[in-house]
């Protein structure tokens, strides 16, 4: 969507705040004192997005990004957004990137520590989030069901979560930021009895340093 220089400045107005309303909800958004002058241009024009997020919430850097793919010669600042790391909000972090990966699961092929290609979306998702959670050092963590010997779990989980790592790191994360480890069979969620229980202990974790 495009808003060429001189025109349509209610459309592209709407348009942002559409934008908002995707991102924040529309209880979060409060459009009732915009005001359009008749002289407004948006060419060459920057929108300052400011406030405060928690560490690994990436909608503020998200809705400048689709602020400047709506708007054409608009400008998003989102510089100014100050990122809560308390332990507090690290624990919300870790949360939000388990809930996620419960629904989608990084995959690897059978016994082996190669990540699947439908993997990569997820992981996208989890390299925006640690970014989004600047100065903060995060352990990669791999665990598996208890079938095999405990020593073959323990050496395939360490190996998954080290490609994991690596996989982050070529998407942007600062490895040094990084470490990992793997726990095996050692640390099940749910009963390795049934497949379904199985499959939720094969996973990977990422526990951010300082969550309470």
């Amino acid at each position: 969507m495009e808003f060429p220089k001189g025109c349509c400045f209610q459309a592209a107005i709407d348009s942002v705040v559409a934008t908002a309303t995707d991102t924040w909800g529309a209880d979060n958004v409060d459009s009732s004192g915009l005001v359009i002058g008749e002289n407004l241009t948006l060419e060459g024009g920057t929108m300052t997005v400011s406030g405060s997020v928690d560490a690994g919430d990436t909608r503020a850097s998200d809705f400048a990004a689709a602020i400047e793919n709506a708007v054409s010669g608009l400008t998003a600042d989102a510089a100014g957004v100050t990122v809560d790391t308390s332990p507090a909000a690290l624990a919300r972090a870790e949360e939000k990137l388990t809930a996620a990966l419960v629904a989608e699961p990084i995959l690897f092929d059978t016994g082996s520590a190669n990540i699947s290609a439908e993997s990569d979306a997820i992981l996208e998702r989890v390299a925006a989030a640690i970014n989004a959670a600047p100065g903060i050092n995060v352990e990669v963590v791999g665990h598996t069901d208890d079938q095999g010997s405990g020593a073959i779990n323990t050496a395939l989980s360490a190996d998954r979560a080290s490609a994991v790592l690596d996989r982050l790191v070529e998407l942007g994360v600062d490895g040094d930021r990084l470490t990992s480890s793997g726990k095996g069979e050692a640390e099940p969620i749910a009963d390795n009895t049934t497949e379904e229980g199985r499959a939720a202990n094969r996973r990977i974790e990422f526990l951010f340093e300082g969550a309470a």
